[in-house]
């Protein structure tokens, strides 16, 4: 694998995912270091964000093949078709619901989508988006961006 840009390990501590910039998202035996799956969704590109559902049953990635590609950890293979997007994402989120996922990128702010149908829920075309992160309730996504942190709800978008 390339340079490693970021981890995250599952809710029962057992796995680990890494995003690399050889555009592949890999899941590793936390206690034995062995590789369990290597994704190639994001061929040519550079995968900038991982992250686990809450359940650990799937990873979500984002890259700058401006896609999120969500992963069945369980078959192996994807969980449902890449989401399009209009830029390089850069952060991915599940709500510590798992019912939700927020993206964030360089250009087309943040987004959320369900994390079951791959349904589009809600869209703020804005600034890029930085980092992200949700309150532990979910009411709320939390981004940064241009020097600045925003607050937005995360039902109607609105920002506090």
């Amino acid at each position: 694998t390339d340079a490693v840009l970021e981890v995250d390990v599952s809710r029962d501590g057992r796995m680990v995912v890494s995003g690399s910039s050889d555009g592949t998202v890999r899941v590793w035996n936390a206690k034995s270091g062995e590789s369990m799956h290597i994704f190639q969704g994001h061929e040519g590109s550079t995968v900038f964000s991982v992250e686990f559902s809450p359940n650990s049953r799937r990873v979500a990635s984002g890259s700058d093949d401006k896609t999120v590609q969500v992963w069945s950890v369980e078959t192996g293979g994807r969980a449902f078709e890449p989401i399009e997007c209009h830029g390089w994402v850069e952060c991915v989120r599940y709500s510590p619901s798992g019912d939700r996922i927020a993206l964030g990128g360089t250009v087309g702010g943040m987004q959320i989508w369900d994390a079951d149908t791959e349904t589009g829920i809600l869209s703020i075309r804005d600034s890029a988006v930085n980092s992200l992160a949700w309150t532990l309730d979910s009411t709320h996504v939390i981004g940064g961006r241009k020097s600045k942190v925003t607050i937005w709800n995360s039902y109607n978008g609105e920002p506090l």
